[in-house]
């Protein structure tokens, strides 16, 4: 679920010395990037980690996507882009991760 993600992620970062108002900062960026993303990506975003939706038949055809495995290439390009926008804005987070 979304609360035990985000636990996760605070275990982490917490672990490598990201502390509370780095850990805040991320919250506001995480929110910020989301609502920049296209439409489609908040769509399968809301489906897939908030509504926890693990079909992705279901949340293709909750959210009018063609079938399953475009809800599959379109989510794996959201990904990256939320990744890439949050990475720019917090590169040294990412290098500590990526080691």
């Amino acid at each position: 679920s979304r609360i035990c993600l985000h636990m996760q992620l605070i275990a982490i970062l917490s672990r490598i010395g990201v502390g509370e108002i780095e850990l805040s900062k991320m919250e506001e960026a995480v929110k910020e990037i989301i609502t920049q993303l296209p439409d489609n990506c908040n769509k399968i975003f809301h489906g897939i980690y908030w509504d926890n939706m693990e079909n992705l038949t279901a949340v293709a055809e909750k959210y009018n996507f063609s079938n399953a495995n475009s809800v599959k290439t379109t989510k794996s390009r959201c990904v990256k882009k939320f990744k890439d926008k949050l990475e720019s804005l917090f590169p040294e987070v990412f290098k500590i991760l990526k080691k």
